[in-house]
């Protein structure tokens, strides 16, 4: 559930910065504080991402774990 949750908060901060952000950006202005904005907001949301999908593999390789077992497990 962890996983699946920061997946969603990545999409949600690439969303925001994309959408609410990015039209404010004066692209002859290097120096714009926009630009500051949009890397926090994405680099947090970066950090959600791959802490998400690492959970979310961790969840699968125990899953698949737990099935190996039970196949291998004799029958009583």
């Amino acid at each position: 559930m962890r996983g699946a949750w920061l997946v969603a908060e990545w999409a949600n901060h690439w969303y925001v910065a994309e959408r609410f952000y990015a039209v404010h950006l004066d692209p002859s202005d290097p120096g714009d504080p926009t630009y500051s904005d949009i890397a926090r907001l994405l680099g947090s949301g970066n950090e959600a991402l791959v802490t998400g999908v690492v959970l979310l593999v961790v969840a699968a390789g125990l899953v698949a774990a737990a099935r190996l077992l039970r196949r291998t497990r004799p029958a009583r």
